[in-house]
């Protein structure tokens, strides 16, 4: 036994060698210069700053096994940008890349970063925040200290399902009728004297309530304000750093909408605000409301998922396409593909998202790659909390690696730019299958088996 200081700890108070759980947080900021691209889905370049942009970061550590859980306010997590935070991570504070969670949170304010997409990409910008993400990490762990873990929920009316169908085909406009998760779910972590050290909290919405096309500002679009409300309600009780980690709001955006409620509303700088508070007052309430859960033993399962991809076209039906289609980016994917078919080259079959499980004693958090859909994401949830294997299910996408829209069966007959569309956007030579839905959810829970088997 030896003695450990603590803040409010009495004199006479002895602790154990070593608490179970410890923990770590520590943010960055990562705001990049103006005048850079903007990842938005158009050619829109920055013209100021809205918010800064941050890289939070929390170390898990039970003795055995360290993991660091890092939210991104970034578009994309793709894989390559991944695995060389990963490699930095490794060699600058040990914690092995399969420990390491990298998530996005979604802004389509934030820079190009994504090498996937059409878009340049600024190198040395992204050369420097792989340095700054691992920095964020590195002095996470440094702040290692005993903790105790609680996680809690409570529900708002922030997000509403994006997809609905009009005369046969799927278009992006509200719909009330559909699923949505609109709960904020946190896992909260105090230090021994009660202060507290982090709040990691989720959301499945996309990052698209900002006006970005029309006021092209960088920012984390309603996630800044979020994690702004959170620090600064429990301000007074240890100044925790808030961690955002994206849900799978794959078809899901923010409900803002216009007042005959048919249409979505891009908002102003003023509204993006007053939306992330909200937001981040229904995580404030989850954390209040949090009960205790044990953190530990940790685990880690990961796995790459091949991703199958329907039947591609031929070259005759390229040629065709780039005669019909209008969108300039579509007869670049099409003259893309055309070029290897001519030279002989063999269309991939499938496509490799990076699943992450981690365990903290009864919370289970599975990472995937890709804009996930919400009833993906509740699915895997309901799974391994109606077996028992999680008091907490924290489903994730934007994690890792970044392979576009995972859908569900339903929505492939519907259409819309999710299934039917976007895949183009990756160089991909077709859609998923529809039953890549049923792959991973099958997948998935086969890897957390092994983690609670």
């Amino acid at each position: 036994m030896r003695r450990v200081e603590l803040r409010g700890t009495r004199e006479d108070e002895i602790l154990p060698e070593r608490a179970p759980l410890w923990a770590g947080a520590a943010k960055s900021q990562i705001t990049p210069p103006v005048g850079g691209l903007l990842q938005s889905g158009m050619t829109v370049t920055s013209v100021g700053v809205l918010d800064d942009l941050y890289s939070t970061a929390v170390v898990l550590d039970d003795g055995a096994t360290k993991v660091a859980l890092v939210g991104n306010d970034l578009i994309y997590m793709e894989a390559s940008l991944a695995a060389a935070i990963r490699a930095c991570i490794a060699e600058q504070v040990g914690i092995a890349g399969d420990n390491v969670l990298l998530n996005a949170s979604h802004t389509h304010s934030g820079p190009s970063i994504s090498v996937l997409s059409p878009d340049p990409v600024d190198m040395e910008y992204r050369e420097w925040v792989v340095q700054r993400i691992a920095d964020t990490v590195a002095r996470a762990d440094a702040a290692l200290e005993p903790a105790s873990l609680a996680i809690g929920e409570a529900e708002g009316m922030f997000a509403i399902n994006r997809r609905k169908v009009v005369d046969g085909t799927s278009s992006m406009l509200p719909n009330y009728e559909d699923t949505v998760d609109n709960r904020a779910r946190v896992i909260r972590l105090d230090r021994l004297d009660g202060s507290l050290l982090a709040i990691i909290f989720s959301v499945a919405c996309h990052g698209t309530g900002f006006d970005y096309r029309g006021n092209p500002l960088i920012g984390g679009d309603f996630i800044s304000p979020a994690k702004d409300e959170i620090e600064r309600s429990f301000a007074a009780e240890g100044s925790p750093v808030a961690v955002f980690l994206t849900g799978c709001g794959g078809n899901i955006r923010p409900r803002v909408l216009t007042p005959d409620g048919d249409r979505f509303h891009p908002c102003t700088a003023a509204e993006i605000q007053a939306l992330g508070r909200g937001a981040g007052a229904v995580a404030v309430r989850a954390a209040r409301e949090s009960h205790m859960a044990v953190g530990y033993p940790i685990a880690v399962a990961r796995e790459q998922l091949p991703l199958p991809f329907q039947d591609p076209p031929t070259i005759e039906e390229l040629k065709s396409y780039r005669t019909e289609s209008g969108r300039n980016r579509w007869l670049t994917w099409a003259d893309y593909l055309i070029e290897k078919l001519e030279n002989g080259e063999e269309l991939p079959q499938t496509v490799d998202m990076e699943v992450q499980i981690i365990r903290l004693g009864g919370v289970c958090i599975v990472a995937m790659g890709g804009e996930v859909f919400v009833e993906i994401g509740l699915a895997i949830e309901r799974a391994l909390q109606d077996s028992h294997q999680a008091q907490m299910a924290l489903t994730l996408g934007y994690s890792n690696s970044e392979v576009g829209y995972v859908c569900t069966a339903k929505s492939y007959p519907e259409g819309g730019s999710e299934p039917a569309d976007f895949y183009r956007w990756f160089w991909y030579p077709a859609p998923f299958k529809p039953e890549t839905e049923g792959f991973v959810v099958g997948r998935v829970l086969a890897l957390a088996q092994q983690l609670y088997g």
